[in-house]
């Protein structure tokens, strides 16, 4: 199971957004886009001269409309129609599908999904896209709820406010920005570092071709069934992605994070490698 909070935790890493260091986006009142995002996650352990895969799919679709645009300021709406994940490792299936009654009702989960599905939330974000309000709330979790965990790194901590999704489609560029334009991005976050250079490919018209290489590195500990995990891996993320210049939203995003390290338990370190895959797109009106 501490298999799947890794993959799962890196692969939401790796489609965070950066923003660069100037420019803004343009958004206009009524506007609407859809957004469509899928993590693909596979990671190989070996131990006792055994291969032991992991899998983990991810999902989702939501909605955003802009409901106003004031001062520096952008009120939105944003909803999540829609989400899926199917995870396997050690003989061990767990999956979550919305269009499901009977998993959208299910209390085994750490999160109540029902009052988050086809429940609009409103936010307000700068003309930077970064969310001013509402405070991100953090996901109240049992440490004992498995499946609660892995929701819980699914979703990143910022679906209850509405967030999510925001976190990854608003790029922000110069004006005229040109072929060669550069920019640097690092974050630390709960064990995981991560630098991100982003360069601009290609202008077609009002598109931005960007290519995206970084470095992730993860430390983290963990407490599972009163036995401490240890789990170290380095990284190399690789991608591609386009966004309208003029209004500073991401149409499409494809990115590649292949990782190798450890996860160290009771004396023993166990060689780990992973490899996760997501593809973001944006659809506007």
């Amino acid at each position: 199971m501490k298999k799947f909070t890794l993959i799962v935790t890196i692969a939401l890493a790796s489609t965070a957004a950066s923003f660069a260091q100037s420019g803004a986006i343009s958004l206009n009142k009524g506007q609407k886009f859809s957004i469509e995002n899928n993590v693909s996650a596979v990671s190989n352990q070996e131990l006792m001269g055994q291969s032991m895969e992991s899998k983990a799919d991810f999902s989702t679709i939501n909605t955003i409309e802009i409901k106003e645009v004031k001062d520096n300021n952008i009120n939105i709406t944003n909803n999540m129609l829609h989400m899926k994940a199917t995870m396997s490792a050690m003989g061990q299936e767990m999956g979550f599908d919305s269009d499901k009654k009977e998993d959208l009702e299910s209390t085994d989960k750490g999160i109540d999904l029902k009052s988050i599905i086809n429940h609009p939330k409103d936010v307000t974000v700068d003309n930077t896209g970064k969310i001013i309000s509402p405070k991100a709330e953090e996901p109240k979790i049992d440490p004992s709820d498995m499946s609660g965990r892995m929701m819980k790194q699914l979703l990143g901590g910022n679906l209850n406010d509405g967030g999510f999704g925001l976190n990854f489609i608003f790029l922000t560029l110069p004006k005229n920005v040109a072929v060669g334009y550069s920019w640097v991005d690092s974050s630390f976050q709960g064990g995981i570092k991560k630098f991100t250079t982003y360069t601009v490919k290609e202008v077609k018209g009002s598109d931005a071709i960007v290519t995206i290489t970084g470095t992730m590195e993860t430390d983290t500990q963990t407490e599972m069934q009163g036995m401490e995990v240890s789990t170290k891996t380095k990284g190399n993320l690789k991608g591609e992605e386009t966004v309208d210049a003029n209004s500073g939203v991401l149409k499409t995003r494809n990115t590649t994070l292949e990782t190798s390290g450890t996860v160290s338990a009771q004396g023993m370190d166990i060689p780990m490698t992973s490899k996760i895959t997501t593809t973001v797109s944006v659809k506007g009106s």
